[in-house]
């Protein structure tokens, strides 16, 4: 009887560490690594891309140089059709913008060789011809902003310096006129204009006195011009001899945003990213 007692004893207590024993094993189980989340890259950037020459004369002195920057649209390996389609877009009006400077650019030797007062200062080291295009980019919301400018001396009393623009839409991939920012073109305009002309009016009165006779009309047109949307607003540049006589120089106007936000309109703020998406477009 004694015997049997042990055994139950010793059967007992095995049933009570045998599970005892199994938790321990499961609590020692190493644990699953969490897996690292994969780092995307941006699906576009733009690079900016330089094409540059310069023309000697026989005895090597410089005749005339050309440095012309566009930008290039890239994309992630992965990107999918839609976005190579912007792309491509993109690139082709820079491209456009690269042959209309190069017809000048491959021509700036030949005609500086024609020019008698070029010649006749280049062993003292004097001027040559120059044609230069920088550019600048700039994003707010979807509307990418590419603005240039232009740096020209063909033997001349002074250069000459010209800023333009071009305007690309993102979501639409495709370049666009400034008004088309707006739900109402035409409101945007007046508004632009309005506001234009009153920074105008408050100017020094001595470079208000330099302005041509009519200089509205070009002020109207403010969009055919060199035009940004950037953080700090919008912004308009005339070039030289647009609004005035070459003393008067380049002339450039900053709209803040609050300035025209009702003009903009919803769907233009949403465009620059001044305001979100209305619950009704999210639901479409």
């Amino acid at each position: 009887m004694t015997m049997m007692k042990k055994c139950l004893a010793l059967f007992l207590s095995a049933a009570f560490v045998l599970p005892l024993a199994a938790c321990a094993n499961e609590a020692v189980l190493p644990e699953e690594p969490e897996q690292p989340e994969e780092e995307t890259g941006p699906a576009y950037w733009f690079e900016t891309v330089e094409t540059s020459d310069k023309y000697s004369d026989d005895e090597g002195n410089l005749l005339a140089s050309y440095q012309y920057q566009i930008l290039e649209m890239k994309t992630a390996e992965d990107a999918d059709e839609s976005q190579v389609q912007v792309a491509e877009n993109f690139n082709a009006g820079m491209r456009e913008v690269l042959d209309n400077q190069l017809e000048t650019g491959e021509e700036l030797g030949q005609w500086a060789s024609f020019d008698d007062r070029l010649s006749s200062s280049l062993g003292d080291g004097g001027h040559y011809y120059i044609d230069e295009l920088s550019v600048q980019g700039t994003q707010m919301g979807g509307i990418y902003s590419v603005s240039f400018y232009n740096y020209n001396y063909m033997g001349g009393a002074h250069p000459s310096q010209t800023y333009f623009s071009r305007l690309f839409d993102l979501s639409r991939g495709e370049y666009i006129d400034p008004l088309e920012v707006a739900d109402d073109p035409e409101l945007f305009r007046a508004t632009v204009t309005d506001l234009l002309l009153d920074h105008i009016q408050h100017l020094d009165p001595e470079i208000l006195a330099g302005y041509s006779e009519g200089y509205e009309s070009t002020v109207a047109q403010w969009n055919t011009r060199s035009v940004c949307f950037g953080e700090d607003g919008m912004t308009v540049t005339f070039s030289e001899y647009e609004l005035g006589p070459y003393a008067l120089g380049t002339q450039t106007f900053t709209i803040q945003y609050g300035e025209c936000m009702d003009a903009l309109g919803q769907g233009g703020q949403v465009k620059l990213g001044l305001a979100e998406p209305a619950e009704t477009e999210l639901d479409t």
